[in-house]
């Protein structure tokens, strides 16, 4: 594979594609976390594998 995704740009750009999708599918299913945002984000992300109590953005309200 090696040497035709040397030989052709299109083959080496799609299977490095797949290749991420497959490494990050294995790893959230063996118990890891997988946490991906793409795209514009227009407020708060929280990536995380296990939260035990509150998430609070900016400051609390009175």
């Amino acid at each position: 594979m090696r040497r035709v995704a040397q030989q052709d740009p299109d083959f080496d750009r799609e299977l490095r594609v797949l290749w991420e999708q497959a490494r990050t599918e294995l790893h959230a299913r063996t118990g890891g976390v997988m946490n991906h945002v793409s795209g514009s984000v227009g407020g708060n992300i929280v990536q995380a594998g296990k939260i035990e109590g509150g998430i609070t953005f900016g400051p609390t309200s009175s």
